[in-house]
């Protein structure tokens, strides 16, 4: 267990007049965005099936592997996971469904059905 007298990790960001990007960081502390006029963007990858907490944002970008076998199973679970996160947008850019064919499958009231 931690104390407060423990060195926490510096944040890693880079940034410009317009854009932040925060290459690590604890999802529960992030700042709000300087104006409302921002959008923030929220990439994770590989989640593999494992849920975990994500950052609010506007737009979240998934890529890579979304399970970890290639079952039905894990592919409904992680796409239930991320269809109940806030984010307006999402976008997923995958790979390694070892032969899912998604566009085969009906997604009805926000669930996938085999």
């Amino acid at each position: 267990m931690g104390t407060s007298s423990e060195a926490q990790p510096a944040a890693i960001i880079l940034s410009s007049p317009t854009e932040l990007v925060h290459l690590e960081y604890d999802p529960n502390s992030l700042e709000s965005p300087p104006s409302h006029e921002w959008t923030r963007f929220v990439c994770i990858s590989d989640t593999h099936s494992r849920t975990f907490d994500v950052p609010p944002g506007d737009v979240l970008l998934h890529s890579g592997d979304l399970t970890g076998t290639g079952t039905f199973q894990g592919f409904k679970q992680t796409m239930d996971w991320l269809y109940s996160l806030p984010h307006k947008i999402k976008m997923s850019v995958t790979y390694s469904l070892r032969g899912f064919r998604v566009n085969s499958m009906p997604r009805q009231n926000n669930c996938w059905e085999p």
